[in-house]
């Protein structure tokens, strides 16, 4: 086949660029862990060269913004890579795209992200390229961030699991329904503080769903929310919660958050769980009513998450800015604010540390706003999510980041058009009690493996129930800095230290 010269009455590229053009591209040495984006391969030259010099444990994607272009030349592609593993196709740039392409990339041995270009065809749509190429050079990076963030909390994610599953406090029942009528979801961003008067003008004819950073802002507004959501694992989410005596709200909490956060409210919370890393758990929780929900990362991205699930109406936003002004991170009475004013005096003044740093700066009439990388990122995923629920979905007043969803103008009342529910979280499961029975079976059976080990030594059958039960009960080893199974003498050690924590305090 000859290369393609034009397209479209476009020059796709000269009668010179054939395939030579094209081998002499590629890189002479390639880096170990590489990913390297190709826009716009058309017929595939040069991919061959590349996959020749490709080291192990790199891949290729291939992207293409023209879908007419893409059938056309997908033919003489699939003869040139002939089903190589490591390439892998991303059709379209959406959030959900770029998602489950992430899910069948080997991101473990994934250093980097390289742009390489056989042709000009890209240049036709640059602006969506270059965005598909930040993105995934910010997921590889974020999922290093995640495994990092896994290396220090999943412990504490773990025990916390197990110690709210223990609690009796964690019941299997239905989530409540909220109707038709509106929710606002409260977040702790600046732009809060300017709709407390809004949402205590109309507070009779809405729900206000709070993130746990907001309690203290919505506090000092004279505003009580009707459920708060908490994730948070680490002590320091005892902060946002300060003062509170069996709150007359609602909780909506996660399973691995802090179980003495839970403990403050007389009645058990209404619980879900963040798919916190890909382990086999999920496949053996046996309840529907408690909902296992992606990894959204922010709690302000999740609060909107369950505004959706709970009503059939209308969802406000308002607080949720994934960004900031400057000197100031947070609306005025959430815990960080406070604690600062409780340590200023007349020689020390009050000053966020990090505050002033210049991540992403857009500004608006009134004042400029900072952003980072990662609140940009959930930024987008709510975008995304948003796009699926535009009719119900708005912000209080216009918003620097949430561009896909309308604004609701701050001098109107609240919405009351009655939209269509969704499917109902219902359904009966197993007890909680009965699954964990099962769960310390398995701890007891790992156990056993390990003293036959200590007998007998690493026997074939022995070796092959190590790795079934070892697979079954990954969350013992995901946050590993080598969570790959190796059944030598020090990884061994290590997992039989979590087991022996996990027995100690529930088998």
């Amino acid at each position: 086949m000859e290369p393609l010269l034009a397209w479209k009455g476009r020059r796709v590229r000269s009668a010179l660029d054939g395939p030579e053009s094209a081998h002499k591209k590629v890189p002479q040495s390639i880096r170990h862990g590489s990913l390297f984006f190709i826009p716009s391969p058309l017929e595939g030259w040069g991919l061959d060269t590349l996959l020749e010099r490709l080291p192990p444990e790199s891949c290729v994607v291939l992207y293409e913004t023209d879908s007419g272009l893409w059938e056309h030349c997908l033919p003489e592609l699939q003869l040139r890579i002939k089903d190589d593993s490591r390439i892998h196709f991303l059709l379209q740039d959406t959030e959900q795209a770029v998602v489950a392409l992430f899910t069948t990339l080997s991101l473990p041995f994934l250093r980097r992200c390289e742009f390489l270009s056989f042709n000009g065809v890209w240049l036709w749509n640059a602006d969506r390229v270059r965005t598909v190429f930040s993105r995934l050079e910010d997921g590889v990076t974020q999922w290093w961030a995640n495994r990092a963030t896994a290396l220090k909390l999943g412990p504490l994610w773990i025990k916390n699991l197990f110690s709210n599953l223990t609690s009796q406090r964690v019941i299997d029942r239905p989530w409540p329904s909220w109707g038709s009528r509106t929710i606002v979801v409260a977040g702790a961003g600046v732009s809060l503080e300017g709709h407390l008067s809004w949402l205590q003008n109309h507070r009779k004819e809405i729900h206000i769903l709070a993130v746990d950073t907001a309690l203290g802002s919505l506090r000092d507004g004279g505003i009580v929310p009707d459920a708060v959501v908490a994730v948070e694992a680490q002590w320091a989410n005892l902060a946002d919660f300060a003062g509170l005596l069996s709150p007359p709200m609602t909780l909506f909490a996660d399973l691995t958050s802090l179980p003495a956060v839970t403990r403050i409210w007389k009645q058990p919370p209404f619980w879900f769980i963040s798919r916190f890393a890909e382990v086999n758990l999920w496949n053996r929780l046996p309840w529907k009513n408690i909902p296992l929900i992606p990894a959204l990362g922010s709690v302000g991205v999740l609060a909107v998450w369950i505004a959706w699930t709970l009503t059939a109406g209308q969802v406000l936003l308002t607080g949720l800015d994934f960004s900031y002004p400057l000197g100031k991170t947070h609306a005025s009475g959430s815990p960080s604010l406070r604690s600062l004013l409780s340590q200023s005096t007349r020689l020390t003044p009050v000053e966020q540390r990090g505050s002033w740093r210049h991540g992403t700066t857009i500004n608006t009439p009134k004042k400029s706003w900072i952003s980072t990388r990662i609140l940009q990122r959930y930024a987008l995923l709510l975008n995304e999510q948003v796009e699926q629920h535009q009719l119900r979905t708005a912000t209080l007043g216009s918003s620097v980041f949430l561009t896909s969803a309308r604004v609701w103008p701050t001098d109107q009342a609240p919405p009351n058009e009655k939209i269509p529910p969704g499917p109902l979280l219902q359904g009966g499961a197993e007890g909680v009690t009965r699954w964990m029975d099962q769960e310390r079976q398995k701890w007891i059976h790992l156990r056993e493996l390990f003293e036959s080990l200590n007998t007998i030594g690493l026997t074939d059958r022995l070796e092959a129930e190590f790795r079934d039960v070892l697979v079954t009960l990954d969350y013992l080893t995901f946050d590993f800095p080598d969570p790959m199974i190796r059944l030598e003498s020090d990884w061994l050690s290590r997992v039989k230290v979590r087991l022996l924590t996990l027995l100690e305090r529930w088998g």
